[in-house]
């Protein structure tokens, strides 16, 4: 991604990883934070991810942004 340019991207991916790891860290073990997979170990959801993200981010840089959908994570 930060090869093609996509550095938007890039950083959405890395901090949604960051805020799972955070907040892994910082709950109890008996938590379900703990009971689901990190991001990093679910390649296939980081592959749509990273699709979807560098569509939106390529529109945005097109300015075609007015034809892309947002959406909200829950991972």
């Amino acid at each position: 991604m930060l090869e093609r340019g996509f550095h938007r991207s890039f950083a959405e991916i890395f901090g949604l990883i960051k805020q799972q790891t955070d907040r892994r860290l910082a709950a109890d073990p008996d938590s379900e934070w703990w009971s689901q997979r990190p991001l990093t170990e679910e390649p296939e959801k980081l592959d749509v991810m990273r699709d979807q993200l560098v569509e939106a981010e390529s529109a945005v840089l097109l300015g075609n942004d007015h034809n892309c959908v947002f959406f909200v994570l829950f991972v």
